[in-house]
């Protein structure tokens, strides 16, 4: 389903240039979007979360741009 969630979202559509050279931190964003839609489903037997899954609520309602940004962001900072 997880794999399916990008496809489905249509992610390597709406990658931008600078995306695009930070294939690391834009899969990153593209999960954290991914996953975040699968924790919000009310049967988790459609798909059980794994632990270490890359998820924050905070991301919720975020677009993968956003959040690369914030990513990106936190790279400068020495958050991650």
């Amino acid at each position: 389903m997880h794999e399916q969630g990008h496809k489905f979202l249509m992610h390597l559509l709406r990658m931008t240039p600078e995306m695009k050279k930070d294939h690391f931190t834009s899969n990153c964003a593209m999960d954290y979007a991914v996953n975040g839609l699968i924790m919000d489903l009310n049967d988790k037997t459609l798909c059980e979360p794994i632990p270490g899954m890359l998820y924050d609520a905070k991301y919720k309602g975020w677009s993968i741009v956003q959040i690369f940004n914030d990513l990106k962001k936190q790279q400068k900072e020495g958050g991650s």
